[in-house]
């Protein structure tokens, strides 16, 4: 998709935006490191589903000795697709709600249709029809996930969408929650994080999850909503402050600090696709991400920069405002050193891979590489494991951005 297209629709984060220098300085030297992402729904859809089979506790095992497999130290492991849980829970929905209670189902599934082409792949009738013969007999997959993880020496991280909720049980039946504008249009599975019932009830969603005793959380910055052809006028749904989308990660921390979790945050570095006064000038609405308070205050563990964006290829369609471009081609150029040279090596930065195909497999991931090996991020988050492991190159071009990280270590 090209540039300007994705440019034009949602405003999730955005970085300081403070003068870029080279990074200078020693800091602290800590193995590069791979963590492959995991959307259970998504390989349900592209895997079994195809095979026209039920999934079972080896299925899910096997995903996470695949991700050993390419020398990865841990996962990132989806509890819900678009507000959709897959396996048990009180508060979130399951597929069945998705289809016959949320609001937005059927006017997103049109609207998808007619600006993609290609609406969300677990709406459509034969997969809903597939996973109700299977959810019986379908394992928790969280369950297995964290034991099978622990089992082979891996680390497993709960992948909790922010944004990306159309589809969520309470995003459905509390609509006063959400993103709105001042006539009172609503950005359909954005709730809004400067509402108290809101954060509350994000809260009581990730403590549900606390039983299955994961190593961490990772808050991903994922949406929809961005696919979306809106009608709204550019500033439309406003903007949420550093202030208050701060105060909301506090409230996370504090829930999970008594249980020794970790909390990975995901995060635009100047908001390609989703956002940013930076680099968009159609942003429907912004969220501030004051992430050196987050660092300064130690908030977050980890941050997962450029997360759900493409910071390479833009050309002439790159067009930053709000920074100082100083000759860079390229947005890793700009936001990467800046993040290493403030960080010093306090907590761990990750790359995103970006989208993989078999067509870009080569190509994006030897760019990945160079990008942490260059700007000394510690390692790599790849997106996603069906398409490392189903891909035409994949798992050889894990294997050799695993190998080349070891190289640097020797």
């Amino acid at each position: 998709m090209k540039c300007r297209r994705i440019l034009a629709l949602l405003v999730v984060c955005v970085s300081c935006g403070l003068p870029v220098s080279a990074v200078s300085g020693q800091v602290p030297t800590r193995q590069k490191t791979i963590y492959v992402n995991v959307d259970f729904l998504d390989e349900m859809f592209r895997t079994w589903h195809g095979e026209k089979r039920g999934v079972t506790a080896t299925d899910i095992t096997n995903i996470i000795r695949n991700c050993k497999s390419i020398g990865a130290v841990g996962v990132n492991w989806r509890v819900a697709a678009t507000g959709i849980a897959c396996h048990p829970s009180r508060l979130m929905a399951d597929i069945e709600y998705a289809v016959e209670k949320s609001q937005y189902s059927a006017e997103i599934v049109k609207r998808l249709v007619a600006k993609e082409k290609n609406p969300i792949g677990y709406l459509r009738e034969d997969f809903v029809a597939f996973y109700r013969a299977t959810a019986k007999t379908t394992p928790d997959p969280l369950a297995v996930a964290v034991g099978a993880s622990h089992a082979e020496g891996l680390k497993i991280n709960f992948w909790v969408d922010l944004h990306d909720e159309m589809f969520g049980k309470f995003t459905t039946e509390h609509p006063e929650c959400l993103v709105r504008t001042p006539e009172g249009g609503t950005m359909p599975g954005v709730r809004d994080y400067g509402n108290k019932t809101a954060v509350a009830e994000k809260i009581a969603e990730i403590s549900e999850l606390f039983k299955y005793q994961p190593d961490g959380f990772y808050l991903c910055p994922s949406c929809h909503s961005r696919h979306f052809d809106y009608h709204e006028a550019d500033g439309a749904f406003g903007t949420l402050s550093a202030a208050k989308f701060t105060d909301f990660l506090r409230c996370v921390r504090t829930a999970l600090r008594p249980h020794g979790f970790e909390l990975v945050m995901g995060m635009s570095c100047g908001g390609l696709n989703f956002c940013s006064p930076y680099f968009s000038s159609h942003v429907k609405y912004r969220i501030e991400h004051d992430w050196k308070t987050w660092v300064d205050e130690k908030i977050v563990d980890a941050l997962i920069v450029g997360d759900y964006e493409i910071l390479h290829g833009y050309g002439e369609d790159w067009i930053p405002r709000g920074v100082t471009r100083a000759g860079a081609r390229e947005p890793a150029e700009v936001f990467l050193p800046e993040y290493v040279k403030y960080v010093r090596g306090r907590i761990p930065l990750y790359g995103f891979s970006t989208w993989l195909t078999s067509k870009n497999m080569k190509v994006v991931m030897n760019r990945n590489t160079e990008d942490v090996l260059k700007y000394g991020l510690d390692g790599m988050v790849l997106h996603e494991h069906h398409t490392v492991f189903f891909n035409q190159g994949g798992r050889e071009a894990a294997l050799d951005m695993n190998e080349r990280f070891r190289k640097v270590e020797e």
